[in-house]
C-alpha cells in the first residue's frame, strides 16, 4: 500500500522568530485522541518514524502517512506551535491547508475532457496526453504524456499562488518514464505584484533528458524566489518536443509549499537602516539612532528586526529617499533594550510595528480602537511571569474562586469529602437545631499512598452540621457524557427512612484536586485549551501512582529525572481520571460509632441530582452568593423531591442519577 506524504504540518515550520523549526516535534494521533498513531519514513509504509517526529536542522522530516490523524506540533522545548485535528490524506484533493498548488494529485477533472481541473494543457502535434487512473504514485490518478517522437505535452497551473511571503518556496513531485532519455522539465514561472512577467521570467526546478526514472520517484527543490517576484505558477513539460525521444512520462503529487527563508545578514542601525531581503529575521547591530528603513518591496512585506542593543527608533521621521519612516506603539519615539525583537510590515508608506518580543508597559502600547493592543491570543504561554506581573498586582478579587459544602444528619461518625480538595482554604461550620454541634475528629485518608481531604464528622444531637470551604476552581468543565456539569449536587440516603444523611455540593466534583491526578492547567495555548507542562512518564501512565504499579523503581526514577516535560492538553479524560478512585463524597459507606468502631455497611443509596436537570442548573448561580448552604439545607428539610430511580443519565460508578424537584 502506497503512503500520502504529508504536507498538513509546516515541515519547515516558521517559528515566532521567522527561524526554521530546527529540533521540532511534531506528535501524530489517532484522529481526536490522544492515541499514538504510527507515521513512516517511506512511501511504502515499511519504516515508521519515531513518535514524536524529530524535525532536523532544517526544520524537515520525511513523513508519510497512513489514513487519518490528528497532530501537535511543537518547538524543540515543547511550546505548542499548533495543533490540527481530522488530517485526511485520503480525500480527493490533496492540495492541503499548506499546498499552493490546487489539485496537485490530479485527482479531479470535472469536464471529463482529460486536463485536470486547475491546470491548462498544451499538446504537441502527435502525441496523446491526459489524466489516466491506471499507474499513480498517490491517490487515485496522475498525469501521464506520450510522445511518438515529436513531444508529449506541457501543462501549466491555472492561478497564480503567492511567492511574496518567503524567501523561498519548496516544490516535490513524483516522476517516472518508460525510458530514461526523454526529456522532462519542470519549471517555475515568475510574476511581479502587477501579476506581469518578473525579470526573472522562470527558474528551472528539474530538468533530465539521460537518468529519468523509470518506476516511481519523489523529487524535492527548495528554490529561491526573486527579489521582485510576488507571484508564480508551475510548469510540468513531459517528453518536451525539443527532444525526438518516443516515450511516455507521468507526473504526480505536486506539492509547492512556503519555505521561510533562514535568518539573514546583520544590518547596521543607521538614520537610514539598510534592509537587505535575505531574510525574514535579521539583527541589527550597533546603537545608532534609526529613522527609517529601506522601503519595503511590496505591501504587506513582513521583516523582523532583532536589536542587539539600545537603540533609539524614531516615530514618523522622514529618512532619506528610498527609506521610509516607522510607524511605532503609541505613535511615540521609542529606545530598545538589547535583545528586543520587532516585526515591521510595510504598508505602502510606514513601516509599521505590528508585533514584539519585550515587557511592555502600559504606555507602550499602540491603541486600537479604546483598547490596548494586547489581547489573550497575543500572550504566549509563559511570556509573562510572576515576577512581571508584580507582588501586589493579585488580590482577592484576581483569584477565581468558588464555594462548596458537605452536611451530615449523623449522628454516628461518617466520612465526607471536601470540595477543592489540595486547593481548599480550612473549612468553617454551621448547624442547626438546639442543643447540638459537629464534631471533626480528625481528617484522613483513604486511598493508601492518596492524600485526600476527608473529614470525619458527627452530630452530637438531632440537628444537621454543615462544612462550607472556599477553594481555588481551575479546571472546569467537567463532562461525564452529557454535557458540561454547572454543579455536582450528591446525597446519602437512607434506605429505610428515605431521609437525606449527608449532600455535597460544589461546582466540581469530589474526585476533583483529592486524588492523585494533577488536574490543573499550566497555561492555555493558542488554540484557547488548556495544557500542563508534564514529564513524559505522566504522559505515558497518567499518575506516578500508575506509573509504580509497571516500573520498576530504578526504572521509575530514571524517568523521573531524565524524561523530557512535553506538553499535555487537560481533556475530560484527565479531569475524570480519579473519579473510580472517588466516585462520590461519603467515604467507604461504613456505619461507625463515636469511638470510631466499624459497625458495617451503611443502609443507604447514594445519588447524584440531575446534573444537566433545569433545576440543578439553575441552582448553580446561587453558589457564588453564598447560597452552597441553602441548597444543602433544603435538601435535609425535605423541600425537595429527590427520585427513586435511575434517569439514564452518565454518573460515576456505584452513583444513581435521579430526577429532582422542589416540592409543591
Amino acid at each position: 500500500m502506497a503512503g500520502v506524504v504529508y504536507t498538513g504540518s509546516k515541515i519547515e515550520g516558521d517559528l515566532d522568530t521567522g527561524l526554521v523549526n530546527a529540533g521540532g516535534k511534531i506528535y501524530f494521533y489517532e484522529p481526536n485522541t490522544v492515541t499514538l498513531k504510527d507515521t513512516y519514513s517511506d512511501s511504502a509504509l515499511t519504516t515508521a518514524n519515531a513518535n514524536p517526529v524529530i524535525l532536523d536542522s532544517a526544520g524537515r522530516a520525511s513523513i508519510w502517512l497512513n489514513g487519518n490523524y490528528s497532530t501537535k506540533e511543537t518547538d524543540k522545548n515543547g511550546n505548542i506551535l499548533y495543533t490540527d485535528d481530522e488530517i485526511n490524506p485520503t480525500s480527493s484533493t490533496v492540495s492541503g491547508n499548506y499546498n499552493l498548488v490546487t489539485n496537485g494529485s490530479f485527482e479531479d477533472d470535472s469536464s471529463g475532457s482529460g486536463t485536470p481541473d486547475g491546470w491548462d494543457l498544451l499538446e504537441y502535434e502527435g502525441s496523446t496526453n491526459g489524466r489516466v487512473t491506471d499507474d499513480q504514485a498517490h491517490g487515485a490518478a496522475s498525469m501521464k504524456f506520450v510522445s511518438t517522437g515529436s513531444g508529449g505535452g506541457r501543462l501549466t497551473t491555472t492561478a497564480f499562488f503567492e511567492a511574496k511571503e518567503s524567501g523561498n518556496i519548496e516544490v516535490f513531485f513524483s516522476l517516472k518514464s518508460s525510458v530514461v532519455d526523454v526529456l522532462n522539465i519542470v519549471q517555475i514561472l515568475w510574476y511581479k505584484a502587477d501579476q506581469t512577467a518578473s525579470s526573472t521570467a522562470s527558474t528551472t526546478v528539474y530538468t533530465e533528458d539521460a537518468a529519468n526514472p523509470t518506476s516511481w520517484a519523489d523529487y524535492r527543490f527548495k528554490i529561491a524566489v526573486p527579489s521582485d517576484a510576488a507571484f508564480a505558477k508551475l510548469r510540468l513539460f513531459g517528453c518536451d518536443s525539443s527532444d525526438a525521444t518516443s516515450g511516455t512520462t507521468w507526473f504526480d503529487n505536486i506539492i509547492v509549499t512556503v519555505v521561510f527563508a533562514d535568518k539573514g545578514a546583520d544590518v547596521a542601525s543607521a538614520n537610514d537602516m539598510v534592509l537587505l531581503f535575505d531574510g525574514i529575521l535579521v539583527d541589527a547591530t550597533g546603537t545608532t539612532q534609526v529613522n527609517g528603513m529601506t522601503t519595503g518591496q511590496y505591501n504587506g512585506q513582513v521583516q523582523k528586526v532583532h536589536f542587539d542593543g539600545v537603540v533609539p527608533l524614531k516615530h514618523n521621521t522622514a529618512p532619506s529617499a528610498g527609506f521610509s519612516k516607522l510607524w511605532l506603539h503609541n505613535a511615540a519615539d521609542h529606545t530598545t533594550v538589547a535583545d528586543d525583537e520587532f516585526e515591521f510590515v510595510y504598508d505602502g508608506t510606514y513601516w509599521r510595528v505590528t508585533g514584539g518580543i519585550r515587557t511592555f508597559q502600559t504606555a507602550d502600547l499602540e491603541q486600537t480602537g479604546g483598547s490596548e493592543a494586547v489581547t489573550s491570543a497575543t500572550i504566549r504561554a509563559g511570556a509573562v511571569d510572576q515576577a512581571a506581573i508584580g507582588a501586589a498586582a493579585v488580590g482577592q478579587g484576581e483569584l477565581k474562586t468558588t464555594t462548596g459544602i458537605v452536611s451530615t444528619a449523623s449522628t454516628s461518625e461518617v466520612l465526607l469529602t471536601l470540595p477543592g480538595g489540595q486547593y481548599g482554604f480550612y473549612p468553617e461550620t454551621r448547624e442547626t437545631g438546639d442543643g447540638m454541634g459537629v464534631s471533626i475528629s480528625s481528617t484522613s485518608t483513604q486511598q493508601g499512598s492518596t492524600f485526600g481531604s476527608f473529614i470525619i464528622a458527627v452530630v452530637a444531637s438531632s440537628g444537621t452540621g454543615y462544612l462550607q470551604q472556599r477553594y481555588i476552581q481551575a479546571s472546569p468543565p467537567y463532562d461525564l457524557g452529557n454535557g458540561a456539569i454547572p454543579l455536582f449536587v450528591f446525597a446519602l440516603i437512607d434506605n429505610v427512612t428515605g431521609d437525606v444523611i449527608s449532600t455535597y455540593v460544589a461546582e466540581d466534583p469530589p474526585w476533583a484536586n483529592n486524588g492523585p491526578t494533577n488536574i490543573r492547567p499550566d497555561f492555555t495555548g493558542v488554540d484557547g485549551k488548556k495544557y500542563q507542562k508534564v514529564k513524559q512518564l505522566i504522559m505515558d501512565y497518567g499518575n506516578y501512582t500508575e506509573a509504580k504499579k509497571v516500573l520498576t523503581t530504578q526504572q521509575l526514577y530514571d524517568r523521573m529525572i531524565n524524561d523530557e516535560y512535553v506538553d499535555r492538553e487537560l481533556t475530560q479524560a484527565i479531569k475524570q481520571a480519579d473519579m473510580p478512585l472517588m466516585p462520590h463524597p461519603f467515604g467507604d459507606l461504613r456505619k461507625r460509632d463515636t469511638d470510631g468502631n466499624d459497625l458495617g455497611p451503611l443502609d443507604a443509596t447514594v445519588v447524584m441530582l440531575d446534573p444537566l436537570g433545569k433545576l440543578t442548573t439553575a441552582l448553580q448561580p446561587l453558589i457564588h452568593d453564598g447560597g452552597a448552604s441553602e441548597i444543602a439545607e433544603a435538601l435535609h428539610a425535605g423541600y425537595m423531591n429527590i427520585g427513586n430511580t435511575d434517569n439514564g443519565a452518565k454518573a460515576p460508578p456505584g452513583v444513581m442519577p435521579v430526577d429532582v424537584r422542589f416540592k409543591l
